[in-house]
């Protein structure tokens, strides 16, 4: 039932308008015809299986612990970077700079018409990127009325405002990096800067104050849901060096972490392929494509 094979059988025999509300009834699963070995074949088939996903689920978890490692080492250059100070750099409140935040909203279902738009949700943040994942953005129809004041523009910053858990703490800050008409959806925010400052600079003092976890002392998850108090997070002070300074430091925060960047993509690539190869070795496993 994990094949492609039947995940497109499941799907051609399902009725619905769209893919998040398919339904397959009884009538037509069990209308599906599969392929069954003998006992003692499924068995060695079986066996199979679990030598090989062991083999692999080890290769995963090493890839994954290599890039956590890479990540730790990414943040300690923007660390680094962010809190050397000088005799120029002044302190200030985060909400002297960030003046005031657009909370987002999820509207209806896609009507096909001029009000469906992009709805960037807290799963499309790419934590390597520090932007927005377009693999699998979310189209919604909002109202002319609510796309007003809220729609993103290219280096808007982006607050999450609810979600996360124990493991990633709801609050993290991301750079709107797409070029699509869109809005942010209910969990998460726009902050609106006002002063003079390099919206990747900003960033980046987020993202150290993220890996500081100096959001923490603000969530509240009374709903079983963690919720940042914004006006509590903003309260925070940080040092700021003059504007050229900024673009100075953001400069070298990315010659600096290009090579881990490239580091983390070529693991999480090598993850993707063995996966893929997985997904392939069961396939032909259980359709009887392979001599054991």
């Amino acid at each position: 039932f994990t094949t492609n094979l039947f995940k497109a059988e499941f799907r051609r025999n399902s009725t619905g308008i769209i893919d998040s509300r398919l339904r397959l009834y009884s009538d037509k699963f069990f209308s599906i015809f599969s392929v069954v070995p003998p006992k003692n074949e499924q068995d060695q088939i079986v066996q199979y299986i679990k030598a090989q996903e062991e083999k692999i689920n080890r290769f995963i978890e090493k890839k994954l612990r290599f890039i956590e490692l890479l990540k730790e080492q990414r943040q300690g250059v923007i660390n680094e970077a962010i809190t050397k100070g000088g005799l120029n750099w002044k302190t200030y409140r985060l909400k002297t700079i960030v003046g005031s935040s657009t909370n987002g909203v999820w509207g209806d279902e896609p009507k096909d018409n001029d009000e469906d738009i992009y709805c960037i949700r807290v799963a499309d943040i790419d934590s390597l990127t520090y932007g927005i994942s377009e693999n699998k953005l979310t189209i919604r129809n909002i109202e002319t009325s609510d796309q007003e004041g809220r729609l993103l523009n290219t280096g808007d910053l982006i607050i999450e405002k609810s979600g996360g858990g124990d493991v990633s703490p709801v609050g993290r800050v991301v750079i709107y990096n797409l070029p699509y008409k869109a809005v942010t959806s209910n969990f998460m925010a726009r902050l609106n800067i006002s002063m003079e400052i390099n919206n990747e600079f900003l960033y980046y003092i987020f993202s150290y104050l993220y890996s500081g976890r100096r959001n923490v002392p603000s969530i509240k998850a009374t709903t079983g849901i963690q919720n940042l108090d914004l006006y509590s997070y903003l309260q925070n002070k940080v040092l700021v060096p003059p504007l050229e300074e900024q673009k100075q430091i953001v400069s070298h925060i990315k010659t600096e972490t290009a090579t881990i960047d490239t580091a983390i993509a070529k693991a999480e690539r090598e993850i993707e392929l063995i996966r893929e190869y997985k997904e392939a070795m069961i396939a032909e496993a259980v359709m009887g494509k392979m001599k054991l």
